[in-house]
């Protein structure tokens, strides 16, 4: 199996469309401590748009153009700063995603410019630690052990806040400070929640859930589990298996 990205049905979108999913792309990957699923279509769809806008401009002076020079260039921003967050990733989580990729576990998960960026990068952080340190310390202390042994791995376990876009029922949430336990929740669509990631990731790629932001919150409702609370809160959290009832302005 391909470790890349590889072409699949054509589907048209408008440049609203385009500039949306690129957007949630964007949030969802600032917000994940994984490697998201790659968006290189959406890439390459974001880039054909921006030529296209940019080859129909003829008078760069007028209101017109300068309005679309603005949208220009907050798909660029947009895009630029996807596209970093993941190379960012993969340098901060290079060992493990190369153990990944020997195991062929990234297949959709890495376009074909990151997955070469990751091979180059790798053999070059070894190539440094082997001339910078290796060769300095004796050859008995030299053994590290396999390099995923002493990777960066993503923690699956980090809280994020979340906003249900399809409700979501029986959702297994791992409570932090008792590993065996779960509870199970019902995800109303509407709500916003702070949820363990591995708990909500299966919905993230089925498009039922987007990660947010702290700046999108507004304003905070807590309950506690079994005291009969009826809350009209746009968000809930589970922590060590109570949810927390508290109202609050968040001011940006």
């Amino acid at each position: 199996m391909s470790n890349v990205v590889e072409d699949v049905e054509e589907v048209e979108l408008s440049l609203p469309e385009v500039i949306h999913k690129l957007e949630t792309a964007w949030i969802n990957e600032l917000n994940a401590p994984v490697l998201l699923r790659s968006e290189a279509e959406l890439v390459d769809c974001v880039k054909l748009e921006m030529k296209a806008v940019v080859d129909q401009l003829r008078n760069w002076h007028d209101l017109n153009s300068i309005i679309k020079r603005v949208e220009i260039e907050r798909m660029r921003y947009l895009l630029c700063s996807y596209l970093r967050t993941r190379l960012k990733k993969i340098e901060d989580q290079a060992f493990h995603l190369y153990a990944e990729l020997e195991a062929n576990r990234l297949s959709g998960h890495i376009s074909r410019e990151e997955h070469e960026f990751l091979v180059s990068y790798r053999e070059s952080v070894l190539k440094h630690m082997d001339v910078a340190i290796y060769r300095h310390i004796p050859p008995n202390l030299r053994a590290v052990g396999d390099s995923f042994k002493i990777a960066t791995r993503p923690n699956l376990k980090r809280f994020v806040f979340v906003r249900v876009l399809k409700t979501m029922n029986e959702v297994e949430i791992a409570s932090p400070a008792e590993t065996m336990r779960m509870e199970i929740v019902d995800l109303r669509i509407g709500t916003q929640h702070l949820l363990p990631f591995r708990s909500i990731l299966s919905g993230l790629y089925d498009g039922s859930i987007q990660m947010i932001t702290v700046l999108d919150l507004r304003c905070v409702t807590v309950e506690f589990l079994g005291c009969g609370i009826q809350s009209s809160s746009s968000l809930c959290w589970s922590i060590t298996g109570f949810r927390y009832a508290h109202s609050a302005a968040i001011v940006n």
